[in-house]
């Protein structure tokens, strides 16, 4: 049995929108929409999803509305979903409710335009944002009212959440270095916000890519690269929250030939029975960080640590019981037939293909068990895509094994394969 690792360059080699920036600029060009076409129900301020589709249709607006936003597959994008049953209406209506006044998504659009809209390690942000709050010496004191400011004096900087680019201001005053008063009340208030804003901003991404990006890519030809096509009796762990190599292959996604790390798209499945707020407490996508600082944990931050996700919603497992199967086989090896040792040994993982992955060590636990586990017989084939991604590889490697071990683990044996080879997409067609 062979085993393929999917990163996100496996979406981006088949032309797909799916990185954070795609999503950012979508984000920032739909409120844009919402805001020149103002489609809310006067006097009562609810959204209506059919005022905003009444303006997508005219023909009027459209070239203006190309010319004005940066994703410039916008409209066609939004025009993809279907309409039948009030899809697209549900859609649009769901993704505002995500979207509207959320902190974090804020806090990432004023990082992206600081670095001049170019591209944002969105996992890094979180981490940063967690890490300053968590290192932060606190005093806190007790006031009836949470949202008020203690005094002219000591102002509650929390407070500050709901306004304009508040998340982002909070950090900009969060003096690290001294001792910060603030409200118990404040506090608890601020940190139960952030949370749910940061449930809705995963939840609008998995509506982005589990609609406005799934049915945009069926509007054209997609096709595997021709790297990976060829390979045959694979078991896929995906890193990714989509499902296109099964869709491209043919083949229908279980269990048994799948495992999604990070979690897997499920809003169009969750929505049809359930309100939107219980679709965003279901969402099992993963996105945080890991590091082996335990002061956010301290403070009460640990939702946005990767193994906690894990943990709480229950994914990425299924690969160790494709190893252990391994374990268990290897031992029955000296007891069975011969006919049975092949079978078995077709049933063991004895090569593992990454495609798309720049290795980065925010995954090491992972990466390790593919790596360096023993028995020794798994060869790891890693394609890159450029000689900047070919070096990136192998800077994440060293963090992640040693420089020692990749240089040992690089090297040919005689005539026997090396143990790790890192090859470019286009010359390995294996």
């Amino acid at each position: 049995m062979n085993i393929l690792v999917l990163g996100n360059g496996f979406d981006l080699a088949l032309g797909l929108p799916t990185k954070y920036t795609d999503f950012l600029e979508f984000v920032e060009d739909f409120q844009k929409l919402v805001d020149g076409c103002s489609p809310f129900v006067p006097g009562e301020g609810e959204f209506d999803s059919t005022r905003l589709i009444d303006v997508i249709d005219d023909s009027r607006y459209q070239e203006r509305l190309r010319r004005e936003y940066k994703n410039s597959n916008i409209l066609e994008q939004i025009k993809s979903v279907p309409r039948e049953e009030h899809e697209l209406n549900c859609v649009l209506e769901d993704f505002w409710y995500c979207v509207r006044e959320n902190s974090w998504i804020a806090y990432f659009t004023k990082r992206l335009k600081n670095k001049n809209g170019n591209w944002i390690d969105l996992e890094a942000e979180v981490r940063d944002v967690i890490q300053q709050l968590s290192s932060a010496t606190y005093k806190f004191v007790r006031y009836p009212d949470p949202l008020k400011e203690l005094s002219d004096k000591t102002p509650n900087i929390f407070g500050m959440l709901r306004k304009y680019d508040g998340l982002y201001n909070i950090m900009q005053q969060l003096d690290t270095s001294s001792e910060i008063t603030v409200k118990e009340e404040a506090y608890l208030f601020f940190k139960a916000a952030l949370r749910d804003d940061f449930r809705r901003f995963v939840c609008a991404l998995e509506i982005y890519l589990d609609t406005f990006v799934r049915y945009w890519a069926k509007t054209s030809p997609r096709s595997l690269p021709k790297v990976i096509n060829g390979l045959y009796s694979l078991r896929v762990l995906s890193f990714n929250y989509t499902d296109y190599y099964n869709v491209l292959k043919g083949q229908k996604m279980s269990e048994d030939n799948t495992c999604f790390v990070h979690g897997q798209l499920r809003y169009r499945e969750k929505r049809k029975n359930n309100t939107m707020k219980q679709v965003v407490e279901a969402s099992n996508v993963i996105i945080g960080f890991e590091d082996d600082d335990t002061k956010s944990e301290e403070m009460g931050l640990v939702y946005y640590k990767k193994y906690f996700q894990r943990i709480t919603k229950g994914t990425g497992r299924a690969y160790l019981n494709w190893f252990n199967e391994y374990h268990i086989n290897s031992n029955t090896k000296i007891r069975e037939s011969e006919d049975t040792i092949k079978q078995l040994a077709a049933r063991c993982p004895n090569h593992v293909y990454i495609f798309g992955h720049s290795m980065d060590p925010s995954d090491k636990e992972i990466f390790k068990d593919i790596l360096l586990r023993e028995p020794n017989d798994t060869q790891v084939t890693i394609y890159y895509h450029d000689e900047e991604a070919h070096e990136r590889i192998i800077a994440n490697l060293i963090a992640i094994i040693g420089k020692d071990r990749l240089i040992e683990k690089t090297h040919r044996h005689g005539i026997q394969d090396a143990d790790i080879k890192i090859v470019p997409q286009s010359d390995d067609q294996s």
